[in-house]
This record gives structure tokens, C-alpha cells and sequence, in this order.
């Protein structure tokens, strides 16, 4: 985990903590998504925003967790 706070549950069943940013792979986790399906998204334009961070990307956890309730879809 890259930060500690609060937890929340993916739909996949995974248990992450809320932190500012997740990186992709807590990202794919929390969508239940592939990683191909997240750099299609990422490329796209589609989903929550990709952050790079050096050759990394990071994503802020509210934003996904947004994106999850259709608030940003």
C-alpha cells in the first residue's frame, strides 16, 4: 500500500487502504478490472485519472472510489 488510512472493499473482494493515491495495480483491484481494460481506459481518456509519477502511474483514491459511484463516469 502506498499510504494507510480507512479501508475499503472492491468489488472483486479485495480490501484496500484509503490513502492519497493508490498505484494502478490497488487501482485494477478496486474496479475489478484487467490491466489491459485499465491501460485501454488510461489511453483513452475513459476512468479516473492517471497521475505519472516517473515511468509510474499513481491514482487519487477518492477519484476512483468517484468513479465507482458514477459520480465521474
Amino acid at each position: 500500500m502506498t499510504t494507510a488510512g480507512p479501508l475499503v472493499t472492491s468489488p472483486t473482494g479485495a480490501t484496500i487502504a484509503l490513502g492519497s493515491y493508490i498505484n494502478s495495480a490497488e487501482c485494477r483491484q478496486l474496479l475489478g478490472i484487467s490491466k489491459n481494460t485499465l491501460q485501454r481506459w488510461r489511453a483513452s481518456g475513459h476512468g479516473p485519472t492517471a497521475y505519472p509519477i516517473g515511468r509510474l502511474y499513481r491514482y487519487k483514491t477518492s477519484e476512483v472510489i468517484d468513479f465507482i459511484e458514477g459520480k465521474d463516469a
